[in-house]
């Protein structure tokens, strides 16, 4: 097992890190946003790009620590929720996790060429908001799982 947290509960470290870095991840998101509003788009962009980054650095971090840790099934066996719910909760966060992802690193790559060539893509903004929202859900929806598991 690995070392124990820093949050009070029975989440080994890495899951406290990785649970309170996407707690912080939509307010980060809001920031870089901000720059876009200002029409300071080389901050956002770069800003969203160093976002990205490290949430990729923390989802690899936190993909193998649950390897080391016995996967999600090793875990559950801690929690007081029923396993096929908690199972079904997590199927659908991992769904909306992979189709906001690939959303992300579309939106990065279109929005950084078009930048370099100095337009602005027409669907940006609705394709933004479609992402950020997927990111604030799966951040919630990991969230609501330690919860599951640690706490309740």
């Amino acid at each position: 097992m690995l070392e124990k947290g820093f949050l009070f509960t029975k989440a080994p470290l890495f899951l406290d890190i990785a649970t309170v870095y996407f707690f912080i991840l939509p307010f980060l998101l809001f920031f870089s946003i901000r720059y876009a509003i200002r029409g300071n788009y080389k901050k956002h962009i770069n800003s969203q790009i160093a976002i990205f980054i490290i949430s990729m650095v923390m989802i690899t971090f936190f993909e193998i620590g649950m390897r080391m840790e016995g996967g999600f099934f090793a875990l559950m066996k801690q929690s007081t929720f029923e396993y096929t719910p908690l199972f079904i909760f997590l199927l659908v966060h991992i769904i909306i996790a992979t189709i906001t992802i690939f959303s992300w690193i579309y939106l990065i790559y279109t929005s950084y060429v078009s930048y370099k060539k100095g337009e602005l893509i027409a669907h940006h903004v609705k394709l933004a908001r479609y992402t950020v929202g997927g990111i604030c859900i799966t951040s919630t929806m990991g969230i609501m799982i330690y919860l599951a598991i640690f706490v309740f």
